[in-house]
C-alpha cells in the first residue's frame, strides 16, 4: 500500500520539486540545472518514501529539497554566505516560452518575468511556492516564517507584481498607440493629394 502512495507523490510532486530545485543554481546552464535538480528531487522522495510511513506532504518534500539544495550550494562555494545567496537567476523556470504562445501572451509572461527578477529572493520565493500550489502552512514550514507573515507577504507581493504588470501594459499600449499614429501619418503623406 504505501508503494502505490509513494509512487502517486512521486508522479504528482517530482515536476515540482524539480522546478524549484533548479531555482538554487544560478549561473549554471538549463541543463545542468535540470540534472541538479533532478538528483535532488530524487534523494528527497528516496528520503520521503523509506519505508511504510510515508512523508508525502508538500511542505515536508520542499523543507527537505530546500535543505538538500542548499547542501548542495554549501559544498559548491564555501565562500558564498546563506545571506548572500540569490534565488536563482532571476528567470523562473515556471514560465518557459513554449513556443505556442500569443504576442500578447508573450509580452505579459516576459512583463511578469522581468517583475519577479525584481523581487528580493526571500519574496520571489514565497511568491513561486504559492504559484506553485502550496498552501500558507506549507509555505511557512518551509521559509520559517509564521502562517501570517506568508499571508501578508503573499498579499503584498501580488499587490506589488500586478502594479508592476500593469505599469508594463501601460507604457506597451502608450508605444502602440504612437506607433499606430505614426504609420497613419506616414501613409497620409504618401497618399496622393
Amino acid at each position: 500500500m504505501w508503494e502505490e502512495q509513494c509512487a502517486a507523490c512521486y508522479t504528482q510532486w517530482l515536476p515540482r520539486i524539480c522546478r524549484y530545485v533548479a531555482r538554487f543554481h544560478p549561473g549554471r546552464t538549463r541543463a545542468e540545472d535540470r540534472e541538479e535538480a533532478k538528483d535532488i528531487a530524487q534523494v528527497t522522495f528516496l528520503w520521503a518514501c523509506g519505508g511504510p510511513h510515508t512523508r508525502c506532504q508538500a511542505g515536508q518534500l520542499y523543507t527537505y529539497a530546500r535543505s538538500r539544495a542548499i547542501d548542495r550550494l554549501r559544498r559548491m562555494s564555501r565562500e558564498t554566505s546563506l545571506e548572500s545567496l540569490q534565488f536563482g537567476d532571476g528567470r523562473p523556470r515556471d514560465f518557459e516560452d513554449t513556443g505556442n504562445e500569443t504576442e500578447e501572451h508573450k509580452v505579459k509572461r516576459l512583463a511578469l518575468e522581468e517583475c519577479l527578477s525584481k523581487l528580493a529572493p526571500d519574496d520571489r520565493e514565497i511568491i513561486l511556492l504559492s504559484a506553485d500550489g502550496l498552501g500558507q502552512d506549507e509555505i511557512a514550514l518551509i521559509v520559517e516564517k509564521s502562517r501570517g507573515a506568508v499571508g501578508r507577504k503573499v498579499s503584498e507581493i501580488r499587490d506589488r507584481l500586478t502594479e508592476c504588470v500593469t505599469g508594463h501594459e501601460r507604457v506597451k499600449n502608450h508605444y502602440q498607440r504612437r506607433q499606430a499614429a505614426g504609420e497613419a501619418a506616414a501613409r497620409g503623406q504618401n497618399e496622393p493629394g
